[in-house]
């Protein structure tokens, strides 16, 4: 009798029939709530599978950092310098095309190829700076990577901070 009887109405499409004319078809009442309880569960479903799939990718796309990161060190490797008179390998270098994390796991893999090392890697990326440093176990004794990493970050205007062993700074 009244419009107000109508209760929820939803419109579910709508369509041009002809020049300046519209048809629009909606539902009403008890079926317009099942129609949005319907909907509201299909995108749940479509946003749970959009989670799912991007959980799947970022660990894809880590799992190929850290590969990176390995055939990246292996390269690395032969770039390093020893020591005069002394069995300590020195690597020092701009690397690219790695974040942070990945850097972190570069210089890890290094550690354990090089044997007594220090090792500073660096990557730029818009106009920032990011410094990884590390001192192998056995020279811990003799040099420390938070000094070394504070040494380079000064060079750069920034500052760094970490643990003797492994250090990080950027600028």
């Amino acid at each position: 009798e009244h419009t107000g009887d109508i209760g929820l109405f939803k419109i579910t499409a709508e369509t041009g029939v002809a020049a300046g004319i519209r048809r629009i078809e909606a539902v009403t009442g008890e079926a317009a709530l099942c129609f949005i309880k319907k909907r509201e569960t299909e995108y749940k479903q479509k946003l749970s599978q959009a989670d799912e799939r991007t959980r799947l990718l970022e660990k894809e796309i880590e799992q190929l950092k850290n590969k990176l990161a390995g055939l990246l060190s292996r390269d690395l490797v032969a770039q390093s310098k020893t020591l005069s008179n002394s069995p300590i390998k020195i690597l020092a270098t701009l690397v690219n095309h790695l974040d942070g994390k990945a850097l972190r796991h570069t210089v890890d893999y290094l550690k354990q190829q090089l044997g007594s090392a220090i090792i500073v890697l660096a990557i730029v990326k818009e106009n920032k700076i990011s410094v990884v440093g590390a001192v192998t176990a056995d020279l811990l004794t003799q040099f420390n990577a938070k000094d070394i990493v504070n040494l380079v970050a000064t060079q750069v205007g920034g500052k760094g901070g970490g643990r003797a062993e492994m250090a990080e700074a950027g600028g």
